[in-house]
Protein backbone atom coordinates (compact mmCIF):
# COMPACT_ATOMS: atom_id res chain seq x y z
CA UNK A 1 0.00 0.00 0.00
CA UNK A 2 2.92 2.31 1.08
CA UNK A 3 4.67 1.64 -2.42
CA UNK A 4 1.66 2.75 -4.26
CA UNK A 5 0.51 5.62 -2.26
CA UNK A 6 3.22 7.54 -0.39
CA UNK A 7 5.10 9.10 -3.68
CA UNK A 8 4.25 9.89 -6.93
CA UNK A 9 4.75 7.15 -9.85
CA UNK A 10 7.61 7.57 -12.42
CA UNK A 11 7.27 6.65 -16.21
CA UNK A 12 4.15 7.04 -18.47
CA UNK A 13 5.59 6.39 -21.35
CA UNK A 14 5.86 3.51 -23.79
CA UNK A 15 8.88 1.33 -23.20
CA UNK A 16 11.44 1.97 -26.03
CA UNK A 17 11.81 -0.81 -28.85
CA UNK A 18 8.40 -2.37 -27.38
CA UNK A 19 5.54 -3.51 -29.89
CA UNK A 20 2.97 -3.80 -27.60
CA UNK A 21 1.98 -0.12 -27.30
CA UNK A 22 1.64 -0.67 -23.42
CA UNK A 23 2.32 2.66 -20.83
CA UNK A 24 4.07 1.59 -17.93
CA UNK A 25 4.22 3.34 -14.34
CA UNK A 26 6.39 2.55 -11.71
CA UNK A 27 6.15 3.37 -7.83
CA UNK A 28 8.70 5.18 -5.96
CA UNK A 29 10.70 2.27 -4.28
CA UNK A 30 10.60 0.22 -7.69
CA UNK A 31 8.94 -2.46 -6.33
CA UNK A 32 6.00 -2.60 -8.89
CA UNK A 33 4.49 -1.48 -12.07
CA UNK A 34 1.67 -0.42 -13.69
CA UNK A 35 1.07 -1.65 -17.21
CA UNK A 36 -1.95 -0.94 -19.65
CA UNK A 37 -3.10 -4.14 -21.24
CA UNK A 38 -5.16 -4.98 -24.16
CA UNK A 39 -8.98 -6.34 -23.66
CA UNK A 40 -8.12 -9.57 -24.39
CA UNK A 41 -5.34 -9.56 -22.20
CA UNK A 42 -7.68 -8.53 -19.08
CA UNK A 43 -9.90 -11.89 -19.72
CA UNK A 44 -7.45 -14.02 -20.14
CA UNK A 45 -5.63 -13.23 -16.54
CA UNK A 46 -9.40 -13.14 -15.12
CA UNK A 47 -9.74 -16.81 -16.17
CA UNK A 48 -6.12 -18.02 -15.31
CA UNK A 49 -5.99 -16.49 -12.11
CA UNK A 50 -7.39 -19.75 -9.99
CA UNK A 51 -4.63 -21.89 -12.00
CA UNK A 52 -2.29 -19.69 -11.19
CA UNK A 53 -3.11 -19.19 -7.43
CA UNK A 54 -2.47 -23.37 -7.16
CA UNK A 55 0.31 -23.22 -9.23
CA UNK A 56 2.35 -21.02 -7.41
CA UNK A 57 1.23 -22.31 -3.65
CA UNK A 58 3.23 -25.17 -5.18
CA UNK A 59 6.16 -23.53 -6.93
CA UNK A 60 7.14 -20.72 -4.41
CA UNK A 61 10.54 -20.44 -6.62
CA UNK A 62 8.48 -19.77 -9.83
CA UNK A 63 9.61 -17.09 -12.27
CA UNK A 64 6.57 -16.18 -13.24
CA UNK A 65 5.18 -12.32 -13.04
CA UNK A 66 3.20 -11.78 -9.79
CA UNK A 67 -0.36 -9.77 -10.57
CA UNK A 68 -1.78 -8.17 -7.51
CA UNK A 69 -4.58 -6.15 -9.03
CA UNK A 70 -6.34 -6.12 -12.62
CA UNK A 71 -8.22 -2.62 -12.83
CA UNK A 72 -10.69 -0.82 -15.45
CA UNK A 73 -11.05 2.92 -15.91
CA UNK A 74 -14.22 4.21 -17.36
CA UNK A 75 -14.13 7.49 -18.73
CA UNK A 76 -16.25 9.30 -21.07
CA UNK A 77 -16.62 5.54 -23.14
CA UNK A 78 -13.36 4.87 -23.11
CA UNK A 79 -11.77 2.18 -21.19
CA UNK A 80 -8.59 2.01 -19.66
CA UNK A 81 -7.41 -1.28 -18.47
CA UNK A 82 -4.17 -1.85 -16.72
CA UNK A 83 -2.31 -4.04 -14.30
CA UNK A 84 -0.23 -3.95 -10.70
CA UNK A 85 2.50 -5.96 -11.03
CA UNK A 86 5.77 -7.20 -9.64
CA UNK A 87 8.77 -5.30 -11.10
CA UNK A 88 10.89 -8.03 -12.26
CA UNK A 89 13.63 -5.60 -12.70
CA UNK A 90 14.06 -3.99 -9.18
CA UNK A 91 17.74 -2.62 -9.64
CA UNK A 92 18.83 -0.66 -12.77
CA UNK A 93 20.26 -2.53 -14.84
CA UNK A 94 22.86 -1.58 -17.05
CA UNK A 95 21.41 -3.86 -19.95
CA UNK A 96 17.95 -5.59 -20.35
CA UNK A 97 17.03 -8.82 -22.30
CA UNK A 98 14.02 -9.53 -23.41
CA UNK A 99 14.46 -13.57 -24.95
CA UNK A 100 12.25 -15.96 -26.31
CA UNK A 101 14.05 -18.58 -28.07
CA UNK A 102 13.02 -17.03 -31.43
CA UNK A 103 14.93 -15.28 -34.32
CA UNK A 104 11.85 -13.28 -35.66
CA UNK A 105 12.28 -9.48 -35.40
CA UNK A 106 14.84 -10.15 -32.66
CA UNK A 107 17.36 -7.56 -32.82
CA UNK A 108 17.36 -4.01 -31.27
CA UNK A 109 19.90 -1.34 -31.91
CA UNK A 110 21.37 -1.10 -29.06
CA UNK A 111 22.48 2.25 -29.90
CA UNK A 112 18.54 3.02 -29.17
CA UNK A 113 19.02 2.24 -25.47
CA UNK A 114 15.94 0.00 -25.28
CA UNK A 115 15.22 -3.62 -24.42
CA UNK A 116 17.69 -5.65 -26.03
CA UNK A 117 16.46 -9.45 -27.64
CA UNK A 118 17.58 -12.66 -28.53
CA UNK A 119 19.69 -11.73 -31.41
CA UNK A 120 21.43 -9.53 -29.26
CA UNK A 121 22.36 -12.05 -26.82
CA UNK A 122 23.55 -14.77 -29.55
CA UNK A 123 26.87 -14.75 -28.61
CA UNK A 124 26.51 -15.01 -24.61
CA UNK A 125 25.51 -17.60 -22.33
CA UNK A 126 24.71 -17.32 -18.60
CA UNK A 127 26.48 -19.48 -16.27
CA UNK A 128 25.71 -20.47 -12.36
CA UNK A 129 26.85 -22.58 -9.88
CA UNK A 130 25.43 -26.14 -10.67
CA UNK A 131 23.07 -26.04 -7.68
CA UNK A 132 21.49 -22.66 -9.39
CA UNK A 133 21.78 -23.32 -12.79
CA UNK A 134 19.34 -26.44 -11.86
CA UNK A 135 17.06 -24.52 -9.93
CA UNK A 136 16.17 -21.88 -12.59
CA UNK A 137 16.46 -24.48 -15.05
CA UNK A 138 14.06 -26.25 -13.38
CA UNK A 139 11.54 -23.35 -12.68
CA UNK A 140 11.34 -21.87 -16.35
CA UNK A 141 10.23 -25.50 -17.35
CA UNK A 142 7.74 -26.04 -15.12
CA UNK A 143 6.56 -22.37 -15.52
CA UNK A 144 6.62 -23.34 -19.73
CA UNK A 145 4.43 -26.32 -18.87
CA UNK A 146 2.17 -24.36 -16.86
CA UNK A 147 1.60 -21.59 -19.64
CA UNK A 148 0.92 -24.71 -22.16
CA UNK A 149 -1.50 -26.08 -20.08
CA UNK A 150 -3.32 -22.90 -19.78
CA UNK A 151 -3.10 -22.49 -24.01
CA UNK A 152 -0.27 -19.42 -23.50
CA UNK A 153 2.16 -18.38 -25.94
CA UNK A 154 4.60 -15.49 -26.92
CA UNK A 155 5.83 -14.81 -22.98
CA UNK A 156 9.53 -14.70 -22.48
CA UNK A 157 11.92 -14.32 -19.85
CA UNK A 158 13.05 -10.57 -18.89
CA UNK A 159 16.42 -10.52 -18.21
CA UNK A 160 18.35 -7.44 -16.65
CA UNK A 161 22.24 -7.16 -15.97
CA UNK A 162 23.04 -5.42 -12.74
CA UNK A 163 26.96 -5.22 -11.28
CA UNK A 164 27.92 -6.94 -8.46
CA UNK A 165 28.05 -4.30 -6.19
CA UNK A 166 25.69 -5.32 -3.02
CA UNK A 167 24.84 -8.36 -1.25
CA UNK A 168 22.20 -10.58 -2.88
CA UNK A 169 19.40 -10.27 -0.32
CA UNK A 170 19.68 -6.50 0.25
CA UNK A 171 17.02 -5.32 -2.38
CA UNK A 172 15.56 -8.71 -3.00
CA UNK A 173 12.24 -9.03 -2.55
CA UNK A 174 9.89 -12.34 -2.38
CA UNK A 175 8.52 -11.85 -5.72
CA UNK A 176 11.62 -11.41 -7.65
CA UNK A 177 14.71 -13.44 -8.86
CA UNK A 178 18.04 -12.07 -9.08
CA UNK A 179 20.98 -14.41 -9.12
CA UNK A 180 24.73 -13.82 -9.31
CA UNK A 181 26.89 -15.41 -11.92
CA UNK A 182 28.55 -15.09 -15.25
CA UNK A 183 28.09 -13.42 -18.41
CA UNK A 184 29.96 -15.63 -20.80
CA UNK A 185 30.30 -14.54 -24.79
CA UNK A 186 31.26 -16.83 -27.49
CA UNK A 187 34.90 -15.47 -27.51
CA UNK A 188 35.54 -16.75 -23.62
CA UNK A 189 35.33 -13.30 -22.19
CA UNK A 190 33.57 -13.66 -18.57
CA UNK A 191 31.80 -10.55 -16.96
CA UNK A 192 30.80 -11.66 -13.15
CA UNK A 193 27.12 -10.02 -12.93
CA UNK A 194 23.93 -10.05 -11.31
CA UNK A 195 20.85 -11.27 -13.10
CA UNK A 196 17.77 -10.03 -12.54
CA UNK A 197 15.33 -12.75 -13.93
CA UNK A 198 11.49 -13.09 -14.57
CA UNK A 199 8.92 -14.80 -17.18
CA UNK A 200 6.24 -11.88 -18.64
CA UNK A 201 3.61 -11.24 -21.16
CA UNK A 202 2.47 -14.52 -20.62
CA UNK A 203 -1.52 -13.41 -21.47
CA UNK A 204 -1.77 -14.27 -25.35
CA UNK A 205 -3.74 -17.32 -26.05
CA UNK A 206 -3.83 -19.40 -29.26
CA UNK A 207 -6.88 -17.78 -30.53
CA UNK A 208 -7.99 -18.21 -34.35
CA UNK A 209 -6.09 -15.11 -35.09
CA UNK A 210 -3.02 -16.37 -33.86
CA UNK A 211 -3.57 -19.08 -36.41
CA UNK A 212 -3.92 -16.92 -39.56
CA UNK A 213 -0.75 -15.26 -38.24
CA UNK A 214 1.26 -18.37 -37.65
CA UNK A 215 0.68 -20.12 -41.43
CA UNK A 216 1.07 -16.54 -43.28
CA UNK A 217 4.62 -16.40 -41.55
CA UNK A 218 5.07 -19.94 -41.78
CA UNK A 219 5.41 -19.70 -45.29
CA UNK A 220 7.25 -16.57 -45.37
CA UNK A 221 9.25 -15.90 -42.41
CA UNK A 222 9.27 -19.58 -41.20
CA UNK A 223 11.87 -20.47 -44.35
CA UNK A 224 14.75 -18.71 -42.44
CA UNK A 225 13.38 -17.71 -38.84
CA UNK A 226 12.31 -19.18 -35.59
CA UNK A 227 8.52 -17.24 -35.48
CA UNK A 228 7.12 -16.21 -32.63
CA UNK A 229 3.75 -17.55 -33.43
CA UNK A 230 3.73 -20.72 -32.68
CA UNK A 231 0.83 -22.91 -30.99
CA UNK A 232 1.86 -23.63 -26.97
CA UNK A 233 3.00 -26.51 -27.38
CA UNK A 234 5.58 -25.93 -29.81
CA UNK A 235 6.27 -22.56 -28.18
CA UNK A 236 6.97 -23.97 -24.82
CA UNK A 237 9.36 -26.85 -26.10
CA UNK A 238 11.07 -24.37 -27.91
CA UNK A 239 11.00 -21.86 -25.12
CA UNK A 240 12.89 -24.33 -22.55
CA UNK A 241 14.99 -26.04 -24.84
CA UNK A 242 16.62 -22.46 -25.88
CA UNK A 243 17.15 -21.68 -22.04
CA UNK A 244 18.64 -25.04 -21.70
CA UNK A 245 21.17 -24.16 -23.99
CA UNK A 246 21.64 -21.06 -22.93
CA UNK A 247 21.65 -21.19 -19.09
CA UNK A 248 24.98 -23.55 -17.85
CA UNK A 249 26.84 -24.28 -15.32
CA UNK A 250 30.38 -22.99 -14.33
CA UNK A 251 33.08 -24.84 -15.78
Amino acid sequence: FSSMCAKPFSGGTVEVSGKSGSIFLRTHDNRLVLKTIEPHEFEVLKQIIPHMLLYLEHHPKSLLCRFFGAYALTIDRTTLRFVVMANMLPRKPEKVYDLKGTTEDRWVDPKLGGVLKDLNFKNYTMQFDPQVRSEIVQSLCDDADFLESLGTMDYSLLVGLCPPSRPLDSDQSRFSTIRRGLLVSSTGDEEEVDFEMGVIDYLQQWTSKKVVAHWLKKATLGCVHEIDTEPPRVYCQRFSAFFTRKILSKK
